[in-house]
């Protein structure tokens, strides 16, 4: 099968046109004139997606046998990675169609470009490249928050607290590259540092990371930017930008600075508990459904830090396996509460939806229990194995505190689900249209799939392990 692949397409190939597509999409979108060609537009952003996630597929095939192209080699966690955000993108610009309807030539050409800066910072194994791509991305995002957020003191949150991240990541990546003159990360992780450098990078490194994935105290961007932008954008928050500070963390932090993530793990552990009680708690006083996913979004983000740092191949597991499903879970909710908006005029929990949109109930059910841990729920088996690895690894307290946190969440959760559909609405019927099915619909069968066969995801940690002993 590989060498069918390889007849077809050379893998560098695919991982270039992976990369380029977008670019050129965009492109292409710059030169049509939006006056006289909206509908034109958004139809060559649509099909761009469409291409890019087709193109990200055959990276599957390309994995079989790692391979690396200039910077860029992507490994197995990396492939899964760059097939998520191509189709989250996609799902983003779907959503688009009828929600952004101002600078709507500006806004898919920034997306097109950031869809490729993701795949790329995905896939790269330079700390360098890693690091400029970063910047990029924050940049492009502010800039899709100041254009299109409906405040924007939001997108200047994002811009401070990510800044200070930068700033912190930049001192690591400079201490690094001056004390060992290299930049490959499979290289870096072979290498061998003292305790008090080891510490230096880990710090620096965990902090700029723990700012793109809102770990308590720097999540101060994440609520309010979270519900104040678009739902295409929220999408590319909540469903894409967070992963990529655990990305970092997998990746490139706990590689180069095993013995400090080995040592400093307690820490992280207490923090990341922190950070899930704070967000339980603000989120049971929020009326704002978004704004509640916002703050649930930043309990699961420190839950995937606790399985990455628990010391356990089955945290790691659960962690990568929660870290599709939230994104996939996070994108459905969000266009759940876009349904439930468009039909009540607002995003309280008291909408009262059952009797207005038939066939909601059940589609809308599946999207929230992949933030519930309840027996054959989506999200049961990776909070199941963090559990289980914080249990094995001797935190025991660590263990009791997270699963009395995830308790809560799910007595919330009901209670939400109880005040969104059991109410009584006065206002027509109005099933939900093409468009609302055509990008819930295979949402939702992704997330039953990869349910009833997490394998799928599960094995990432077996072959970079498989990876790992080849290099």
């Amino acid at each position: 099968m590989q060498a069918a692949a390889d007849q077809i397409m050379p893998v560098d190939s695919i991982l270039l046109l992976s990369i380029s597509i977008p670019l050129i999409g965009a492109i292409c979108i710059s030169r049509i004139d939006e006056r006289e060609f909206t509908a034109n537009v958004k139809l060559a952003s649509l099909w761009t997606t469409v291409f890019a996630f087709i193109i990200s597929l055959m990276l599957f095939e390309a994995s079989v046998e790692r391979f690396s192209f200039l910077t860029f080699g992507p490994s197995f966690i990396s492939v899964r990675m760059i097939a998520m955000t191509t189709f989250l993108v996609l799902v983003a610009v779907m959503v688009s169609q009828d929600e952004i309807n101002m600078e709507l030539k500006k806004f898919h050409i920034l997306v097109l470009i950031l869809e490729a800066l993701l795949i790329a910072i995905f896939s790269t194994t330079d700390i360098l490249v890693f690091y400029v791509l970063l910047q990029l991305i924050i940049l492009i995002t502010f800039i899709l928050l100041e254009i299109f957020g409906k405040d924007s003191i939001c997108a200047v949150k994002f811009f401070i607290i990510l800044s200070i991240g930068s700033l912190l990541l930049l001192l690591g990546v400079i201490f690094l590259v001056n004390l060992t003159e290299i930049t490959d990360i499979n290289v870096l992780s072979r290498y061998t540092f003292s305790p008090r450098q080891e510490s230096v990078i880990f710090w620096t490194f965990f902090l700029g990371f723990a700012s793109i994935t809102a770990l308590f105290p720097l999540h101060i961007w994440l609520p309010d930017t979270g519900t104040e932008t678009p739902t295409a954008l929220t999408i590319l928050l909540l469903g894409i930008f967070l992963k990529i500070g655990t990305f970092g963390m997998q990746t490139i932090l706990l590689p180069i600075a095993e013995n400090s993530c080995v040592h400093f793990r307690g820490y992280i552990l207490e923090l990341a508990t922190l950070t899930m009680g704070y967000a339980t708690l603000a989120a049971r006083v929020q009326r704002d459904l978004k704004h509640i996913v916002s703050y649930i979004s930043m309990g699961q983000m420190a839950l995937i830090t606790a399985g990455l740092f628990s010391g356990n191949v089955h945290g790691a597991a659960g962690a990568s396996f929660n870290t599709i499903m939230h994104s996939l879970g996070a994108t459905a909710l969000l266009m759940v509460i876009a349904i439930i908006e468009n039909r009540v005029g607002n995003r309280n929990v008291d909408a009262g939806m059952i009797p207005l949109i038939p066939y909601f109930s059940p589609i809308a059910t599946v999207a929230m229990l992949t933030f519930f841990s309840v027996p054959w729920a989506p999200s049961f088996l990776g909070n199941f194995l963090i559990l289980s690895a914080c249990w094995n690894e001797r935190f025991p307290i660590i263990c009791l505190g997270i699963g009395f946190i995830i308790a809560c969440s799910i007595s919330h959760g009901f209670k939400i689900h109880r005040q969104i559909f059991s109410g009584i609405s006065r206002l027509k019927k109005m099933p939900m249209n093409r468009k609302e099915l055509a990008g819930l619909i295979p949402l939702i069968m992704l997330i039953l799939a990869i349910s009833v066969y997490p394998r799928v995801i599960l094995d990432c940690r077996g072959e970079q392990a498989k990876e790992k002993r080849r290099l």
